[in-house]
């Protein structure tokens, strides 16, 4: 699945692939994947044959600055009318908006709540400690860009074989 999922990447409007290459590249070879529902609906029409409309939201996990690669991004990026970035410092995270299309970045991390209701204790961790915290095994399989591999810690690729979303 790792090249037909990487090929479609590469269909990501306004070269977002390429400059998030750039952007691994340039720091150290830090790790940035794609995770859960826009790899999940290319496994689902690779897997099932589904119709696969154009992604309007993508994720994105990166083990370095969720922020320092949105600014990258909005930097390096050309041929857009409209490009919004809003930071949420608390959790890491990083809402890109590039015409309409909307991009969620986080910092990989762990949570840790001390009582129910409360906000969670963020700790950063790598993109496989991440995945752990999500909440249906399809949604916890990424795509490493660099390394063009897919994480599936919670065999979500075969729940989608099998037709089923459930956590095993």
């Amino acid at each position: 699945f790792s090249d037909y999922i990487y090929s479609e990447l590469l269909n990501i409007p306004f070269d977002l692939i390429k400059i998030i290459s750039n952007y691994i590249e340039l720091n150290n070879d830090t790790k940035v994947a794609i995770v859960g529902g826009y790899i999940r609906d290319l496994l689902i029409n690779k897997i099932h044959k589904e119709k696969f409309l154009k992604p309007i939201d993508i994720d994105i996990i990166t083990e370095s600055s969720a922020i320092d690669l949105a600014k990258f991004i909005k930097k390096n990026i050309s041929n857009v009318d409209f490009c919004l970035i809003k930071e949420f410092d608390i959790y890491n995270t990083v809402e890109l908006n590039i015409n309409n299309l909307k991009i969620d970045i986080a910092t990989s991390r762990k949570e840790h709540y001390e009582a129910p209701g409360l906000n969670p204790i963020i700790k950063n961790a790598n993109i496989k400690e991440d995945l752990k915290r999500r909440d249906f095994s399809i949604n916890a399989i990424a795509f490493e860009i660099s390394k063009k591999e897919i994480y599936d810690i919670f065999e979500g690729i075969k729940n989608l074989e099998l037709g089923s979303d459930i956590l095993l």
